[in-house]
């Protein structure tokens, strides 16, 4: 889960100050939930404040209390699943609220998981806040802007019954129903927690029960990918990292771990560090390192982390070069509109390998092969590298971007 919070206008980085962080200083907060990543970033008068949630095994707990899920993989299934899990990071959220000011500011809160519109102008505009698309916005006192947020984001969970335990449920009501009462809207999402726990609770004990590991959802995620036109793609990643004697690898976005799997045999490259947004992809891909005939020493050397590409993680600098495969595909546009910063003037590795192109959309979010050399050739306008481009296939490609010497 990954959370991005902005606050346009706080020239004294108040909203870094609260959660004890400044512009240089990330912070890990261990919660019961899991570590909470804070990662700061300023600009100006901007602040902005990136929340990753790793989730922890010991939360995800049924609350059906009639069934007997011990024997079952809770937490490989939860993560191998396209569960949101709002309610834990609302619940990780709160552990952090007595640190916060009472500085009055203007954020706005993003997240791919925001991505439901009508959802958020049922829940968010009758509480006054303001919703556009995967961001809501609301200007007040900083900490009562996030008591109230963190009040209302479990109702975007529609799986929060089944993975909350009922403790930590009753705790979060019990602070926040004095806030909900008072709104408009209250008997509506009163009925709205009703009608959700008594129709998810048995459906989703049902649907854990089928399922004993991840070999449904491996399948299921392979289902849609040109294997043989992955595989090339892989080998030209491959061959390119060995040209240039690359010892240390940042892979953007490692999905199921396929290019770590080729990656760790390299006998030139030294760490591969694998990123990726979800916990699911990262559990998928440690599966891959760890039963894909790899020797010890091999899979030591992939490192896989949560992160996102569109912000600045002082964790991925110093890196001889930096991948990202069928990247652009995934990226909402408030990310897109980071990308390129981060990547080529934040971390602005000696050689950055960007590829795409596999399934039924040829260039990703790119319309046509145009765009995307259109997009390349802004990069070497606006950043100091070089652009090479390497064809596989008439609809895949490899742009190779080279740091120019004097940067």
């Amino acid at each position: 889960m990954i959370l991005r919070i902005t606050a346009p206008a706080d020239p004294k980085h108040a909203l870094l100050s609260a959660f004890g962080l400044s512009s240089d200083r990330h912070r890990e907060q261990t919660t019961p939930w899991g570590t909470l990543h804070l990662l700061p970033q300023t600009e100006g008068s901007a602040t902005t404040l990136t929340c990753i949630l790793d989730i922890s095994a010991d939360t995800l707990q049924p609350v059906g209390a009639d069934f007997s899920l011990a024997r079952l993989p809770v937490f490989r299934y939860a993560h191998a699943r396209s569960y949101r899990l709002e309610t834990h990071v609302a619940l990780a959220l709160r552990t952090l609220l007595p640190l916060a000011s009472s500085e009055e500011l203007q954020l706005t809160f993003q997240s791919p998981q925001l991505a439901n519109l009508p959802l958020l102008q049922e829940i968010f505009y009758p509480a006054g806040w303001q919703v556009d698309g995967e961001m809501v916005q609301r200007t007040g006192d900083l900490a009562q802007v996030f008591h109230e947020f963190t009040a209302l984001l479990p109702f975007l969970d529609r799986d929060r019954f089944f993975w909350t335990s009922t403790t930590d449920w009753d705790k979060w009501w019990g602070e926040v129903a004095p806030y909900l009462k008072q709104l408009p809207h209250a008997q509506h999402l009163q009925e709205r927690l009703e009608q959700d726990k008594n129709r998810l609770v048995y459906p989703e004990v049902q649907r854990l029960s089928e399922c004993q590991d991840l070999n449904a959802v491996q399948a299921e995620r392979m289902e849609a990918v040109d294997l043989p036109a992955k595989n090339a793609q892989i080998q030209g990643v491959v061959d390119i990292l060995r040209a240039h004697e690359a010892k240390r690898v940042v892979d953007l976005g490692c999905g199921r771990g396929l290019l770590e799997r080729e990656l760790a045999k390299v006998d030139s490259l030294e760490e591969v560090m694998a990123i990726d947004v979800s916990m699911g992809n990262l559990q998928l891909a440690a599966r891959e390192v760890g039963h894909s005939g790899l020797t010890g020493a091999q899979a030591q050397k992939v490192k896989l982390t949560a992160g996102n590409a569109a912000f600045k993680d002082h964790r991925f600098r110093g890196y001889d070069a930096v991948v990202g495969l069928d990247l652009m595909r995934e990226m909402p546009d408030w990310v897109r509109q980071d990308f390129d910063e981060v990547l080529f003037g934040f971390l602005a590795p000696p050689l950055v390998i960007i590829g795409d192109g596999i399934g039924a959309k040829p260039i990703g979010a790119f319309p046509d092969e145009a765009a995307i050399k259109k997009w390349s050739r802004k990069i070497i306008r606006e950043f100091p590298f070089q652009l090479e481009t390497i064809s596989i296939s008439p609809t895949q490609f490899l742009f190779l971007f080279h740091r120019l010497p004097s940067a």
